[in-house]
Formats: C-alpha cells, sequence, structure tokens
C-alpha cells in the first residue's frame, strides 16, 4: 500500500470513530442542548436554550421561540423545556425550569454561606406529654408519647426534598432537633448528608429562655462552607426576636465572617412545595 493510500486510510477511520460519537442509533447526529443543568429563572425573565442541531421547540409553561429564547410565566413551578430535531422525532433533549420569585436568592445559596433554618412540617398526630416519666420522651416516634408528623406532613418533606434537589440545591451539614418530628422530616427530604441532633435546636424540654439565643449560637458556630446548612427545628420561642413560622416554612440566615449570621427572608412552605 502506498503512503497516501496509508494517509487516507488513516483519516477515513478517524472521520468514522468521531462520527460514531456524534450519531444515535439511526445513523443521524444526536441533538445536544446547553445548559446541561436545570435552569433557574425569576417570574418574566427570559433564558437563551442552545442546540447543536435545528430544533423545534415547546415548553409546559411560559414560552419560547423558534431559536430558544425562552420567557419564563408570571407563576411560579417548575417547568419542561423540549427541543426535538424535526428529522428525527425520537431525538429529543428535555430541560426543568425552575421559576420561583425568589431565584437570585437560590442561586446565592447554592454557592454556601447560609444556614437554612425549618420548623418542622404538619404534625398533627398526638401530644408532647410533658409529664411523661419516659426517660427521653421527646425522642419517642410514639404518637401517644410526643407528637409525630401526619400523613400530609410526610409528603410535605419529601415535596421540599423534590423542591431543592430541582433547585439543584445540596446540603453540607444537617442538625436536627431531637424530637422525632424533626429527625423524621430531615430524613423525608434524603439530603444525603448525614444528620446529627442538638439540644439547642430542641423545643422546651432544654428551657424556652434562651433556645432562640443558643440556635442563633449554634449557627454561628458553622463554618462558612461552599454548601448551606440545613437545621430542621421548631416554631420558634413566642415573643421572642426569631420570625413568625409555620409548619414547613423556612428562615433564611445568612453567614458572617466575624460576626452573627443574618436573617434575610422567610420563604413559605407553599412558595417551596410549588417547586417540587
Amino acid at each position: 500500500m502506498t503512503r497516501t493510500c496509508c494517509i487516507s486510510a488513516l483519516f477515513m477511520c478517524l472521520f468514522f470513530s468521531f462520527s460514531a460519537c456524534k450519531d444515535d442509533d439511526t445513523g443521524d447526529s444526536v441533538l445536544l442542548v446547553s445548559p446541561e443543568e436545570n435552569i433557574l429563572l425569576e417570574p418574566g425573565e427570559t433564558f437563551a436554550f442552545h442546540a447543536t442541531l435545528a430544533a423545534t421547540w415547546e415548553t409546559t409553561g411560559g414560552t419560547i421561540t423558534t431559536d430558544g429564547l425562552y420567557t419564563a410565566p408570571d407563576v411560579a413551578g417548575v417547568f419542561e423545556v423540549k427541543a426535538t430535531n424535526p428529522n428525527n422525532a425520537q431525538n429529543t433533549v428535555s430541560r426543568k425550569v425552575v421559576v420561583t420569585p425568589h431565584a437570585p436568592l437560590f442561586k446565592s445559596i447554592r454557592e454556601g454561606g447560609y444556614v437554612l433554618y425549618f420548623r418542622h412540617t404538619n404534625a398533627t398526630l398526638g401530644a408532647d406529654n410533658f409529664n411523661s416519666t419516659l426517660p427521653e420522651w421527646w425522642k419517642s416516634c410514639d404518637q401517644t408519647v410526643a407528637r409525630q408528623l401526619s400523613n400530609a406532613g410526610r409528603q410535605e418533606a419529601r415535596d421540599l426534598g423534590s423542591a431543592f434537589k430541582n433547585l439543584n440545591c445540596t446540603f453540607g451539614t444537617v442538625i436536627a432537633s431531637e424530637f422525632c418530628r424533626c429527625r423524621q422530616t430531615a430524613e423525608l427530604m434524603e439530603t444525603g448528608a448525614t444528620i446529627t441532633t442538638s439540644p439547642a435546636l430542641t423545643f422546651t424540654v432544654y428551657g424556652e429562655d434562651g433556645r432562640y439565643e443558643r440556635t442563633i449560637a449554634l449557627a454561628n458556630e458553622q463554618p462558612i462552607s461552599q454548601r448551606p446548612i440545613l437545621f430542621m427545628a421548631h416554631s420558634f420561642p413566642v415573643n421572642g426576636p426569631g420570625p413568625e413560622l409555620q409548619m414547613g416554612d423556612m428562615a433564611v440566615y445568612q453567614q458572617q465572617a466575624g460576626d452573627s449570621v443574618q436573617l434575610v427572608k422567610v420563604i413559605t412552605l407553599a412558595e417551596l412545595a410549588v417547586l417540587k
């Protein structure tokens, strides 16, 4: 074989190897869409998707132009954008778009430097028996001893977990009150982080006077990391400096180097659950 033929054969091998990486099983080029992750937008905000091939675009919420310019709807929620190669209906790519008025804050939270303090989700089964002689009764998951999550509360906890997954938000540290309803809310969120408990977050049994201050002290002890920190606890003491929280609500505290954490905003369960 001549030198020229060898070189030609080599180029042909490289060409077909490269084409195989770009083609699907039908022999058509594979449609790629950027970016690859979920998109986080405010209501009415625009975002340009990019496709490697000609594509028709559709969405379950908001609008999208023929060249992939997406405009978010005026309501919060999770929507799908789909691109399809007109030459092959099976050659499609989908992306999630998460729309919330808190998008700028969530983008910041994802980078770390925040403590997210939750009140546990709906817990209406049983009642706390403060006269119980059972050692550490508050840790029991028995509704005849302590108040527990309802079925609705369990689903709310799962919804919170789904919402944070859609937000591409992962937790480095999860600390819960010793009460079962708080531990289980954190467990059902399936954050993937190890859950520890702290008396500083635990309701009443260690005294209500100073509980808010113990909570803030615990927050101040946490190193500032590249992932947010999750506290799963209770409503703050009545008439104290903490914000009013309903079950499932979240208070966002920003960590300050050399100073105390600062309350940024309260985001309700309803505002979070719509992002599941």
